[in-house]
């Protein structure tokens, strides 16, 4: 379901026996904490669904890596790495638009632990 509908639809919220957060679409979020590792954590990826649709965790987080390190040419800076119209987002976008992956809303955030 879209990030948009978890504050309307409510023709997907109408579950009386459940709660509002157990219904088939709710705005109250995942949260999971993890402790970071000073020396191993190298940034976090903060995404919405149409990222998450194309790629999974693992995919996206080796595609930064490389495209940060220099091993994906051309080298980008972690400032442009996820800027519209720059190499994530791109790699994301569908080709072919018949199948409905890759044509979703798309924003990236990086943020570079040092």
């Amino acid at each position: 379901m879209a990030l948009s509908r978890a504050i309307g639809d409510f023709q997907y919220k109408d579950k009386p026996e459940l709660r509002p957060e157990d219904q088939a679409v709710t705005c109250l979020p995942d949260i999971k904490e993890v402790k970071r590792q000073n020396n191993k954590d190298e940034f976090l990826i903060v995404a919405c669904d149409g990222i998450w649709d194309c790629k999974t965790n693992e995919q996206c987080v080796e595609f930064l890596k490389n495209a940060i390190s220099g091993s994906g040419a051309p080298v980008l800076t972690p400032s442009t790495v996820c800027k519209p119209g720059e190499k994530l987002l791109d790699d994301c976008c569908a080709v072919n638009t018949e199948d409905g992956v890759g044509t979703d809303n798309m924003t990236a955030i990086l943020i570079q632990f040092r």
